[in-house]
């Protein structure tokens, strides 16, 4: 029951605040989740003994996020040069013995968190952006609901057992399939000129990209020992928990918009 609750009033608080809100105050709010995605990535690098930079990989997350919404490919080169500066710096004053390790996750985990969120952000302010975001949010949660309802209805064949035990080929195709359906009933309701086909390309993105996204947060986790990547949403864990499917989607789409506005 909590995680049904908490589950609904995000899912309600999200599809407001993109709705209703404005594009920075959106921005706002991806900056505020790269930030806590990236604590919770640096976290658990620290729980398992790994070099954690969290004190630079925090701030470098919601600036890589601010870089990319800004569409200033000066304030890009910017986060880029920030990131790089950072990171080989790491790998000579780092105190963990693993000094290459220091700089390697240091960059790992600020564009793990801040890029994709930079793309949420940035596809918010397109022209129809609202409907946009919310047919790749929806894409993507039909993805996870038809992968889980599938895949105990029908799952027979593992689709990545060393990572993710519960998952299935079965499921997956469900999940394909629930995103897809996800898309083309946003299209439908709030963007229509976007275009039949571009809907179901959007939705064939989250239902492939999406479970990726899900498998790395998992191969992480399992790398570093954890159930869990944090506890701030009842009955759901982490943020990274939540939006792992997201990362992937939202970078994927927005690479689409940009190649479907150059053809």
């Amino acid at each position: 029951m909590t995680r049904l609750a908490s589950g609904l009033i995000l899912a309600l608080g999200i599809l407001a605040l993109i709705i209703y809100g404005t594009v920075f105050q959106f921005f706002l709010f991806t900056a505020i989740v790269a930030a806590l995605g990236a604590h919770e990535f640096f976290s658990m690098l620290t729980s398992a003994g790994k070099p954690s930079l969290a004190v630079v990989g925090i701030p470098a997350a919601a600036l890589f996020d601010w870089a990319l919404f800004s569409g200033s490919g000066q304030g890009l080169l910017i986060a880029v040069m920030a990131l790089f500066i950072l990171s080989s710096a790491a790998t000579v004053f780092s105190p963990h013995a693993d000094r290459l390790a220091s700089g390697a996750l240091l960059t790992y985990g600020v564009l793990f968190t801040g890029a994709p969120m930079g793309a949420l952000a940035l596809i918010r302010a397109e022209q129809d952006g609202a409907g946009l975001v919310t047919m790749l949010i929806t894409a993507t949660a039909l993805c996870d609901t038809g992968a889980y309802y599938f895949g105990r209805a029908f799952g027979k064949r593992k689709l990545a057992p060393s990572l993710s035990p519960g998952k299935t080929v079965e499921g997956f195709f469900g999940g394909l399939a629930g995103a897809v359906v996800g898309a083309l009933l946003v299209w439908r309701v709030m963007i229509p000129s976007f275009g039949i086909a571009d809907a179901v390309i959007a939705g064939l993105l989250a239902g492939l990209l999406g479970p990726i996204g899900d498998l790395a947060e998992s191969a992480i986790k399992r790398n570093l020992g954890v159930k869990d990547s944090g506890a701030i949403i009842p009955g759901h864990g982490g943020v990274l928990d939540r939006a792992d499917s997201l990362l992937f989607t939202s970078a994927s789409f927005l690479v689409f918009l940009q190649i479907r506005m150059m053809l």
